[in-house]
């Protein structure tokens, strides 16, 4: 596989995907040496094949023998010396080394000290502008329009391009062929390497390099019909033409459009959202900017950005869709653009404890002027979620129901999917996992394009397993992979590589393939609580009692998160600093009803205060966990803390009440032997042992 530094991004996700596979098959792939850098696209592909185990084969210059083979095909007999100047002078670099031999022969020169003095050319463009300058103007001209249009020599093109005959092209192109500057791959010509084709275009002054983009996109026009595969290519050649001409412009934003729809049907969401971002460029080129077309192409690149987890760029391009829908006045527009926010993944758009009061005041002016129906019954999901972000939860309940009933009225499958999913991910929290389960068993009975079925059967398998049910959960999280796997959806892929590797802690399997992989992930979107997963991955990745890294008990200091202190205070409990522990906690969260981490806080506060001798809050706060005796207690989805009965009897055993305290604790350890949670099952063990 040739070229892969000139990869598109699926490709080379592509290309790792496939190499990750135990199939017996080799595969050997080519990159330019000198761009160390390359893509981030291409970083990312080259880390995944290391990972499986690729062997990266540095190609270092020729040695002399290997310089002398070269020479002797382009001059003949030569002596040992000639073959150590070649090689001096071009590092051994194969094709520096054919360019010297070649200007070697058309001066007649063998000496090796003649060859030592020679005035080489500075660098290989200026060897390939020596030869350049031999040729008939009519060739260069055709030449320069050939290094526009590709790496591939089509002659039909060059003539429709240049208005010569095609007889007078393939004869220039013979020219070019004979001073070895086209190669002929017995379909065709093509430039004899690559650095020929961008020598030729990079001396292109700019305007003439426009303008022959122009030219060419106008020479393929007419293939469209027959090849919409041209699509792409179509709208790269007229959005760098769109400076000329607000023609081209125009044009530009059609083929983008037309050719970012086609990666959205393929699935390509990379390639997707870089197209609607030029689109959305390339209309403010036009000669009349149409804010109708500008609304919708801002809104397709938001939800390009959100397939691909960039939440932060969505989340401002849905306030500009919003802002132009609202200078129509088409409350329509502004609903539809407000509530893309819920194609943000399996997971939320907002930190949880954040609020926007500018899009929940538009929500909200939204839903004043709409009809009951499908669309405000979005907007009341949405509604529920900026307040359940807030943590007003009383008010999101409100809105939750009041959406998935007017959804239900309307009659319309897909709404009420999208609803269904909003209200489960939106009423998480503690003893919520039937309502969960329920709300994901409907979702499930619906027709649902794939990303809703990622969403909902990711939904279903954190309840299962909230439920205390791994083995239905990981059934169920088995066929979520797979829905996410076939359409590469990466803003899903960041929960599910947690899930794994949380999986994968509970059950001690350092082999399991999601260890090390779900920061890595998380950390090339931008998709929320990477802060908090930075320092869950700290924590779960060291031996029992390490020392807790600074920079993660810096990051729960910082955090307005009471979940995450307290994650991370217990680590440092453990680890034997509870005096540290304690100060970390702070006070207590104060909401009208807990949210996805509040059981999780409140444990964790009565373990640390245990620990810490402090008992005045452990007495307080064992009300609030003792209706939960029997449960599981997860931190989100991302981290399962075991049995709820285990801090209950840490709790009653700093209180000195040592009887209760031995039950819960044996509680504590049957239901996580049952449920495989191994590091959890420990502890309690060890607090059975420390009752006596």
């Amino acid at each position: 596989m040739e070229d892969l530094h000139r990869a598109d991004a699926s490709s080379l996700r592509m290309l790792a995907y496939v190499a990750a596979t135990p199939a017996p098959v080799l595969f050997i792939g080519t990159r330019r040496t000198p761009e160390q850098g390359g893509s981030d696209a291409l970083t990312a592909a080259l880390g995944a094949l290391s990972r499986s185990g690729a062997e990266r084969i540095r190609l270092d210059g020729l040695t002399v023998e290997e310089v002398s083979e070269l020479l002797a095909r382009e001059i003949g007999p030569h002596s040992r010396v000639l073959a150590q100047v070649v090689a001096d002078r071009t590092d051994g670099n194969p094709f520096f080394v054919i360019e010297f031999a070649r200007l070697l022969r058309a001066r007649v020169i063998t000496n090796p000290e003649e060859a030592a003095r020679l005035a080489a050319p500075e660098g290989i463009g200026d060897l390939l502008r020596l030869r350049l300058q031999r040729l008939p103007d009519d060739t260069t001209a055709l030449l320069a329009i050939a290094a526009v249009a590709g790496r591939a020599v089509d002659p039909a093109l060059l003539s429709a391009v240049s208005g010569a005959p095609r007889p007078d092209v393939l004869a220039a192109l013979d020219v070019a062929h004979t001073a070895g500057l086209l190669t002929d791959d017995g379909r065709g010509y093509l430039f004899a390497h690559a650095l020929v084709r961008e020598t030729i275009y990079a001396d292109l002054p700019a305007g003439r390099r426009i303008h022959l983009h122009a030219a060419v996109a106008d020479g393929l026009q007419d293939r469209l019909a027959a090849d919409p595969e041209i699509r792409t290519e179509l709208a790269h050649r007229y959005r760098l033409a769109a400076s000329l001409d607000p023609g081209y412009a125009a044009q530009a934003v059609e083929h983008l459009r037309a050719a970012a729809h086609i990666a959205d049907t393929r699935n390509a969401v990379a390639e997707s959202a870089v197209l609607w971002r030029q689109a959305v460029a390339a209309s403010t080129l036009t000669s009349a900017p149409d804010p109708l077309l500008r609304y919708h192409l801002v809104l397709a690149q938001a939800t390009a950005e959100l397939r691909i987890g960039e939440l932060s760029d969505a989340r401002d391009h849905v306030g500009q869709a919003v802002a132009i829908a609202e200078s129509m006045q088409r409350w329509d527009l502004v609903g539809e653009a407000a509530t893309a926010l819920t194609n943000a993944g399996v997971w939320s758009w907002r930190t949880y404890g954040t609020t926007d009061p500018a899009m929940t005041e538009t929500l909200k002016r939204c839903l004043d002027h709409l009809p009951h129906g499908t669309l405000a019954a979005r907007v009341l999901a949405n509604l529920q979620m900026e307040h359940y972000y807030s943590r007003r939860l009383v008010e999101a309940e409100r809105y939750g129901r009041r959406s998935v009933a007017m959804a239900r009225a309307a009659g319309d499958p897909g709404v009420l999917l999208r609803v269904l999913l909003m209200r489960a991910l939106g009423t998480w929290g503690p003893g919520t996992h039937t309502e969960r389960i329920e709300l994901a068993e409907e979702m499930l009975t619906l027709p649902m394009p794939g990303e809703l079925e990622v969403g909902a059967l990711f939904q279903y398998g954190a309840a299962l397993h909230q439920a205390g049910r791994p083995a239905d959960a990981d059934r169920i999280m088995d066929r979520c992979l797979a829905v996410a796997g076939r359409l590469r959806h990466t803003a899903a892929d960041v929960p599910l590589a947690w899930w794994r590797f949380m999986r994968a802690v509970e059950s001690d399997d350092p082999h399991l393939r999601a260890i090390g992989a779900a920061l890595d992930l998380h950390r090339r979107t931008a998709i929320v609580t990477i802060d908090e997963l930075s320092g869950v991955h700290a924590i779960r990745t060291a031996p029992p009692g390490a020392a807790v890294p600074t920079d993660t008990v810096w990051r729960a200091a910082a955090s307005r998160n009471p979940g995450f202190r307290a994650l991370i205070a217990y680590a440092l409990l453990e680890s034997g600093d509870p005096e540290g522990a304690a100060a970390l906690l702070g006070p207590a969260a104060v909401g009208e009803a807990p949210d996805y981490a509040a059981l999780a806080a409140d444990c964790l506060r009565i373990a640390v205060h245990a620990g810490a001798g402090i008992t005045s809050p452990v007495r307080d706060g064992m009300d609030r966990i003792l209706r939960w005796s029997g449960d599981v207690v997860t931190y989100g989805n991302a981290d399962h803390l075991g049995a709820v009965d285990f801090f209950i009897s840490a709790g009653l055993a700093a209180l000195g009440e040592r009887d209760r305290a031995r039950a819960h604790a044996l509680a504590a350890v049957e239901l996580c032997a049952r449920v495989g949670n191994k590091p959890w099952e420990r502890r309690p063990r060890a607090q059975l042992t420390s009752l006596g």
